[in-house]
């Protein structure tokens, strides 16, 4: 069976950044959230504490899916890095992955058994939507205020960046900027020394590994100093260039942005100042949570009219006869966007004309 490119435009994702259906609180829920607590600066840490603030939220380790029960609102698990098959009866459930760009294959056989499928970079939701996958969406990764705020301090250093040096799509270009600017902090450094480090920062400098929209990004924003960043994938529907941030395209183009910058040819502060605004304002964590409370019960609020329209037809003779006379324009239940449910409603109104075909011979 031929499949669309993932480029096709009937895939293109638009970002979930906050409340997505209006509704301004989502019920308080009971959650189990599944994720490596073991590790201090994960994704799944920040979501905890977001989701602490509107749920009862209990954490599980990946190595104790056998202790999950069935008596959640929702089970959510964050990538950490790991893989293993969720249960399947555990319902309703949702798979946010970080690293779509790194570990698709494996990743796509772990969203088999989640009902709702967050991707950290939109490229990896447009294909998991090629294969197939429903209720897919593009959340991308954020900041926690507490953790990554701005810190009052001196600049005392150019350049900041905090990471693994190491990485072969970045190597030799993060010692290229560790001989030309010594004066910087070009190293690894404990989550939590990360916000001094980019406040005493004139530059943040990001640079990612297979063009992904990776955690630096919107933390280094958060520190309040200037981002300077590769265009990493679809960053530009989020921010905006020259007004929250500052991208270059290859390296050369790096260093003649660094120069001026450094030289003080360059006002940044304004820069710097609204991308901090901007981050603070769509891109925390609180945000995500939302996002993710709010699809779910968005999502599930329309199955439950699908189900009553449904209904409907079963049970009433005079709704059957409405449906089949203006069958041709029942476009207006294209505001269902669950696939499935779509494919659901058209062959059961297909059954109910047919019945009422014979029904007329």
């Amino acid at each position: 069976m031929k499949t669309k490119e993932a480029n096709d435009t009937s895939y293109n994702v638009e970002p979930l950044l906050g409340l997505v259906s209006g509704i301004d609180a989502p019920a308080w829920l009971r959650i189990a959230l599944v994720y490596d607590y073991s590790i201090e600066h994960t994704t799944g840490q920040y979501v905890r504490k977001a989701l602490e603030k509107r749920s009862d939220v209990t954490v599980f380790h990946p190595k104790e899916l056998q202790k999950l029960e069935e008596h959640y609102d929702l089970y959510l698990a964050v990538d950490d890095g790991s893989h293993y098959i969720f249960p399947r009866r555990l319902k309703p459930s949702g798979l946010w992955l970080i690293d779509t760009h790194l570990t698709l294959r494996f990743d796509t056989i772990m969203a088999l058994n989640f009902e709702y499928i967050f991707t950290a970079q939109k490229l990896g939701a447009q294909k998991l939507l090629a294969c197939g996958f429903s209720n897919v969406y593009w959340l991308p990764l954020a900041c926690d205020p507490a953790t990554h705020g701005q810190v009052n301090a001196q600049k005392t250093y150019d350049i900041g960046f905090v990471g693994n040096l190491r990485a072969d799509d970045r190597f030799q270009f993060l010692r290229d900027i560790k001989n030309r600017y010594q004066n910087s902090y070009i190293d690894k450094a404990k989550h939590y020394d990360m916000a001094g480090i980019y406040s005493q920062s004139r530059i943040v400098l990001n640079r990612s590994i297979k063009n992904d929209l990776n955690m630096r990004v919107f933390e280094g924003l958060c520190s309040g100093s200037l981002l300077l960043t590769d265009a990493v994938g679809n960053i530009e529907e989020l921010f905006e260039n020259g007004e929250h941030l500052i991208l270059y395209r290859n390296d050369e183009e790096a260093f003649e942005k660094i120069d001026p910058i450094l030289g003080n040819a360059v006002d940044v502060d304004d820069i710097a100042k609204k991308g901090c605004e901007r981050v603070n304002k769509y891109h925390t964590y609180d945000n995500r949570g939302i996002a993710i409370l709010d699809t779910v019960v968005s999502v599930k609020a329309k199955k439950n009219s699908l189900k009553f329209v449904l209904n409907l037809i079963s049970k009433s003779d005079a709704f059957q006869n409405l449906l089949l006379r203006f069958y041709p324009n029942l476009l207006f239940m294209f505001w269902l966007d669950v696939p499935s449910s779509k494919a659901l409603f058209f062959r059961k109104l297909t059954e109910v004309k047919h019945k009422m075909t014979i029904q007329k011979d």
